[in-house]
């Protein structure tokens, strides 16, 4: 990913929770091994952007 190399220093984990609350389901995701501030905002708009999709499709 990213170009870099296949070592597990350079491997993401991405943790996927899903809990009840008050009848809905909140979707929680989380990521770590950011190299840097900006590739944690790259990430983070990625994940909007997954999560917005999601929704739209889950509520139709």
């Amino acid at each position: 990913m990213a170009g870099l190399v296949d070592i597990p220093e350079n491997y993401k984990k991405v943790v996927y929770k899903l809990e009840e609350k008050n009848g809905e389901i909140l979707v929680t995701i989380t990521q770590d091994n950011n190299a840097n501030e900006e590739a944690k905002d790259h990430s983070e708009k990625n994940w909007g952007m997954v999560l917005s999709g999601l929704k739209k499709l889950l509520e139709i």
